[in-house]
């Protein structure tokens, strides 16, 4: 095996191997949680209720290129917001974000953007069981043109391994999954034997 210096290349190499040869690159996520702002002038159905908890998380995906070789090609990058169901023991995708990252001299070879997802507790059945879920953690990675993944950063211990973040990938919003991330049905109410009035 023998190298070729980049500048002993034809234009046309030089530029084809430097949209095709990924950098490496290092991922940061900062998330950030408040309350959601509501209008209290608004028409709202007899479902929802001024005592439903809902929060805004927003996260903001930062991916750095760290090798100094000039990149002209195009990465993509995801992110997936995930909730913890207060009925059960299961998660919720409640979120997810997706941008085409490009290093370019504007951003000096920062590229950021943002994803937010909305995360609702209320109560249920004439307030006798609590419903929804709580943000929980976050999954972002970063992959090149031919899907290999480039960088992976979460706060969730149990989300390791390649296995478990393909499948969390493949999910839609709002699918209920495990910890080892097969699929869940929706939560079904609790069976209660008393009756209630109304």
């Amino acid at each position: 095996l023998y190298s070729i210096p980049l500048e002993n290349l034809s234009a046309q190499d030089a530029k084809y191997l430097r949209s095709r040869i990924p950098p490496e690159v290092e991922l940061d996520v900062r998330t950030q949680k408040k309350p959601k702002v509501r209008n209290e002038n608004a028409t709202r159905s007899e479902f929802e209720q001024f005592s439903d908890e809902i929060n805004v998380v927003t996260a903001e995906v930062r991916i750095r290129k760290k090798s100094s070789a000039a990149f002209s090609g195009t990465l993509r990058a995801e992110v997936y917001l995930i909730g913890k169901e207060v009925a059960t023991d299961h998660y919720r995708l409640s979120g997810k974000g997706t941008s085409q990252v490009q290093f370019t001299e504007e951003n000096q070879g920062l590229y950021a953007f943002k994803t937010a997802a909305d995360f609702r507790i209320y109560e249920e059945y004439n307030k006798l069981e609590t419903r929804g879920a709580d943000y929980a953690g976050y999954l972002a990675v970063v992959i090149d043109r031919m899907g290999n993944k480039l960088a992976i950063e979460t706060d969730l211990s149990w989300l390791e391994g390649e296995e478990k973040v393909d499948a969390l990938r493949a999910f839609h919003v709002d699918s209920f999954f495990d910890e080892n991330c097969r699929k869940r049905s929706v939560p079904r109410p609790r069976y209660y034997d008393a009756r209630v009035e109304f």
